[in-house]
């Protein structure tokens, strides 16, 4: 969906720059990928972007981007349209076809070399918490070995690579794409006119500093293009509790663990009911440290005193829902109390009409070998 604007967020979203969803065709990252739109945005402003902002919408909650752009180079910079010619598949149907809107910058020119340098890159949610990310860069095309390349540094993890996605004919493998610690670059070498696009991304998630990414663009003969994307990574709590039933003098501890966590401060509600046979740590907010770790995790108790027989029962471990989406609600916990139900042992005219089944089977089997 496309987001809207001028909501009353934490940030502010400028008029004329919006995000939209992949649409869900073919491809591996169909759903989450949110192309950066820069339709309204002149080729003199985007030289010098000083605040770009925008919403994204997927469904759970909204959130905010915002970088800042300077472009660079022999070749001006100027956004367009994806192109939808026979030559492409980032925006053929079928692969990555976008309904409206602008997320391509090229460079025209010739040569056409330009760089774009992207800093304060920064997802935020309705919190105003700081979020990880990741930056995704997208070819939508390649021609021939005339010296055409792009090349791209990151201050985050190191790239790597999402997804190939085939022409609309049959073309060379893509086997261009080279990664160092912090770059990437494609250059396409075969002859020929090969139509394969390529995915990448960096995860940015750093604590102290935000985004920084520097793609360069070269094309000698022409037009170079790029199309860029980023990925929230929505924060996902979940409860796990290491034993998962106590009696009496037992405890059982319990494991709120939180994926992918904002960068900043941030706190998980979790409610327990109170009962008579049991005590817990566990209903109360949790309050974490921003991190820029895949996950962060605190423990909390249930426990049956000693010399208590509990009442079977289960004790519900439930994390608050975030209705604005600043997290996602993965699994909550439990922890059942009182000794496991005994087997149930049969009746005795359960074990009469057992042993009935089997007399009748014998006397079945007999008269069997009998005709035989």
């Amino acid at each position: 969906m496309i987001a809207a604007l001028g909501m009353a967020l934490p940030w502010a979203a400028s008029a004329q720059t919006t995000l939209s969803t992949q649409l869900a065709n073919d491809g591996t990252y169909k759903n989450d990928l949110y192309w950066i739109n820069f339709d309204g945005v002149t080729a003199a402003n985007l030289t010098t972007l000083a605040n770009y902002q925008a919403v994204i919408s997927n469904g759970t909650g909204n959130y905010g981007l915002s970088f800042a752009l300077q472009a660079v180079g022999s070749g001006f910079v100027n956004p367009r349209a994806l192109a939808t010619n026979p030559l492409t598949s980032l925006g053929q149907p079928g692969h990555y076809s976008q309904s409206s809107g602008t997320f391509v910058i090229p460079t025209s020119g010739t040569p056409a070399d330009g760089t774009l340098n992207f800093t304060n890159i920064e997802v935020r949610n309705q919190a105003n918490q700081r979020l990880q990310f990741q930056w995704i860069v997208a070819d939508a095309e390649r021609t021939s070995g005339n010296g055409e390349r792009i090349d791209g540094t990151t201050n985050g993890d190191g790239w790597a690579l999402l997804e190939m996605l085939p022409g609309t004919t049959a073309g060379a493998p893509l086997n261009e794409l080279t990664f160092g610690a912090s770059t990437f670059s494609i250059t396409p070498t075969l002859a020929g006119t090969s139509i394969n696009a390529f995915l990448v991304s960096t995860k940015i998630h750093d604590v102290a500093n935000p985004g920084a990414i520097s793609i360069l663009l070269t094309e000698p003969n022409g037009a170079q293009a790029v199309a860029l994307a980023v990925q929230p990574l929505i924060p996902q709590a979940s409860i796990a509790c290491v034993q998962p039933r106590i009696n009496t003098g037992e405890t059982s501890i319990c494991t709120v663990t939180v994926d992918n966590p904002p960068l900043d401060n941030f706190t998980i509600p979790v409610t327990v009911p109170t009962g008579p046979d049991y005590t817990s740590n566990c209903g109360k907010t949790f309050n974490f440290t921003g991190s820029g770790n895949t996950s962060v995790s605190q423990t909390c108790t249930v426990t049956v005193p000693a010399g208590t027989t509990p009442t079977p029962t289960t004790v519900p471990l439930t994390i608050t829902p975030s209705p604005a989406g600043n997290y996602v609600v993965k699994k909550d916990g439990q922890v059942l109390l009182g000794a496991a139900a005994a087997a149930a042992v049969p009746t005795l005219n359960e074990w009469a009409l057992m042993l009935l089944g089997l007399a009748m089977l014998g006397v079945a089997g007999f008269h069997y070998k009998r005709r035989v």
